[in-house]
């Protein structure tokens, strides 16, 4: 019961700062515009995409090697725990991608972050039907491929700079967007019409 009740003001909360009128400074939602924030990852675009293994929450490897053939959809993200951010976009996402055919969702997040909550969460909406979720042990990922987020706060140690990759069927790099400002995230729709270009 308790469970639900957070759940709802949460939802409330997400709903709530959306809605109200926003300003540079206090824009929250999604947006169209891609951006590059973190200096030199964007020059990742039209490489190949490194060999990355982690485990799902189920404690099964997942290694991208395996995925060629596939569009890969590749998240980066905060905490599915504490983020109500990041709670938002992953829910979106699912939404906006769960009939596109051929596509590998993986949704990684530091492997400190994966918690009771965390797994409570994905579960309750149902979210591991349709997307990977990897933890990324010491955030060696998140380092390798230049995305960790240098911050003090104790419950951030770890974190990425939140980012979106799209990868095609032969293994490269066809679209990164990454963010330093996490209130505001890359739209489904956007990626959406960047998949169709992928054939």
């Amino acid at each position: 019961m308790l469970r639900w009740i957070a759940t709802g003001i949460i939802v409330i909360l997400i709903v709530l700062d959306l809605a109200l009128p926003s300003t540079s400074l206090g824009r929250r939602g999604n947006e169209d515009q891609v951006r590059s924030d973190v200096i030199g990852v964007d020059k990742q675009i039209g490489m190949e995409l490194p060999f990355l293994r982690m485990s799902t929450l189920s404690g099964h490897l997942v290694s991208t090697d395996k995925l060629i053939g596939h569009r890969i959809l590749l998240i980066f993200e905060r905490s599915v725990d504490w983020c109500p951010y990041t709670k938002a976009r992953l829910v979106e996402l699912r939404n906006a991608l769960e009939a596109t055919p051929g596509l590998r969702i993986l949704w990684v997040m530091a492997e400190n972050q994966i918690n009771e909550r965390t797994r409570a969460f994905i579960d309750e909406y149902g979210l591991r039907d349709r997307i990977y979720f990897l933890l990324d042990e010491d955030s060696q990922v998140i380092r390798r491929m230049g995305l960790l987020n240098p911050t003090l706060e104790p419950v951030e140690k770890g974190v990425p700079h939140p980012a979106t990759y799209l990868i095609d069927r032969e293994g490269i790099i066809r679209f990164v967007d990454v963010r330093e400002d996490f209130h505001i995230w890359l739209a489904p729709e956007r990626i959406v019409a960047e998949l169709e270009k992928i054939p």
